[in-house]
């Protein structure tokens, strides 16, 4: 089974997705390998990363990323999957790590409801 894991950010500086994804590479992979006594990679494959530029893709990627839990039949609702960026977003709760595009602002609270 293969599992991707989908992250949409936001970052000052170009090179600021690769720097996060290599230091969470390294610290992540450590820790599992100590935790379960084990060693070598947990992903196959590089980090790759595309542009996004325009507003409704933003909107799109938002909408695919937060329901993927849903149709993936994990929880009903994407505000239950813990480690999603919907209740943030669709929701309006706090939340350190996300800070809303103004795309999605503007979109409205409850843009993620369907495709």
């Amino acid at each position: 089974m293969t599992n991707h894991v989908h992250l949409l950010i936001s970052s000052l500086r170009a090179d600021g997705a690769g720097i996060l994804m290599k230091a969470l590479g390294q610290r992540y992979v450590q820790y599992v390998n100590r935790q379960y006594r084990r060693s070598g990679t947990l992903w196959e494959g590089r980090f790759r990363s595309c542009l996004v530029q325009q507003d409704e893709y933003l909107l799109s990627c938002h909408r695919y990323i937060e329901l993927n839990p849903v149709r993936a039949g994990m929880v009903s609702h994407p505000g239950d999957y813990p480690w999603s960026s919907y209740r943030a977003n669709g929701q309006g709760e706090a939340d350190a790590l996300v800070s809303p595009q103004p795309a999605v602002l503007a979109a409205g609270r409850h843009s993620c409801r369907t495709l």
